[in-house]
């Protein structure tokens, strides 16, 4: 799997929760700044930050 399709990836299973990017980083304790760079792959999260993230959007830790 490519960046875009990691990318798309997590957006797709975002938006199919119905969250928004500062929704997730509110639950995750993060600003949405910092959530933003991670969803496009731009910033590299802490495990804790990655498995929450993961845990909200039910997807494969892995894609971080």
């Amino acid at each position: 799997m490519n960046m875009t399709e990691k990318i798309l990836l997590i957006k797709t299973a975002r938006k199919n929760k119905g969250l928004k990017q500062w929704e997730v980083a509110e639950k995750v304790g993060i600003n949405r700044s910092y959530y933003a760079g991670v969803e496009g792959l731009k910033k590299t999260p802490s495990l804790r930050v990655a498995t929450s993230i993961a845990d909200i959007l039910d997807i494969d830790v892995k894609f971080f």
